[in-house]
């Protein structure tokens, strides 16, 4: 793989609200038209923190399949 663009997005999720991450789009060897696109955020962020806390939403509970309570 080999970086092709990188740059960051303003994205806005309903349950955590605006995020900036970096998108890395990495073009895939021996193909013409394939790109892995990569979202992530500065270490210590608000866009960070955010991710942290939409991961613990969407957590479920293994024996279920059912989502863990978060509270809200």
């Amino acid at each position: 793989m080999r970086r092709r663009e990188s740059a960051v997005s303003r994205l806005h999720h309903p349950e955590v609200g605006d995020l900036d991450p970096y998108r890395d789009k990495l073009a895939v060897a021996g193909t013409s038209d394939q790109l892995v696109v990569v979202y992530h955020a500065e270490p210590g962020s608000e866009s960070a923190r955010s991710l942290a806390l939409l991961g613990s939403l969407a957590a479920t509970d293994t024996t279920t399949g059912r989502r863990t309570p978060t509270g809200r």
